[in-house]
């Protein structure tokens, strides 16, 4: 009998816990983000970032309008598991009731 593998997955939350970003394991055997909105009020998204230990390695592109949030939204999909000490990062800039924020989210294994 086979045992089906586990993997390890990176979660991550704003101070206010308006996000919560997951970083896990996928069907297609790679490792992809899912950024979601938990917030109560009307609020816009600006852009993201996705740093491994510092480096950038994913971001949402060129355009930073202000855009309404979406419930869930993909922030990376790379290829292996992260390696063991390896420091995942997610910055965000959205507006919520009227104020911008800026955030870094670290992303801690589970």
């Amino acid at each position: 009998m086979r045992s089906t593998p586990t993997y390890p997955k990176w979660v991550g939350e704003s101070k206010g816990k308006q996000w919560l970003a997951t970083f896990e394991h996928t069907k297609k055997g790679r490792y992809s983000g899912m950024l979601q909105w938990q917030g109560s009020s009307e609020a816009y998204f600006y852009y993201y970032e996705f740093y491994e230990n510092g480096k950038r390695t994913s971001h949402s592109g060129a355009d930073r309008e202000r855009k309404p949030i979406e419930y869930a939204k993909y922030f990376a999909d790379l290829g292996g598991i992260p390696k063991e000490g390896e420091r995942l990062e997610l910055k965000l800039v959205w507006e919520e009731d009227g104020t911008k924020y800026e955030e870094m989210i670290e992303l801690r294994k589970q």
